[in-house]
């Protein structure tokens, strides 16, 4: 969902042809960015299995970049 809004963006303010809205496009993928890190520690703590669906599932493309969350201490 995150990659959708962020690419939709990028096609518009592509369309725009401005600097402002693909600076902005970029503030966006940040802002993602740490809102699933947050988002991550709460799966990690409230699903046993997410640590071995995280290993397995790229974060905002499901089969690129793979990437192995740090386990709950």
């Amino acid at each position: 969902m995150y990659s959708g809004v962020v690419v939709a963006s990028l096609g518009v303010a592509l369309v725009r042809g401005a600097f402002v809205p693909l600076v902005l496009v970029a503030v966006l993928a940040v802002f993602f960015e740490f809102k699933t890190r947050r988002e991550e520690r709460f799966l990690l703590a409230a699903y046993k299995g997410y640590a071995a669906y995280a290993a397995g599932t790229g974060k905002f493309v499901p089969w690129l970049a793979r990437r192995r969350p740090k386990p709950e201490k």
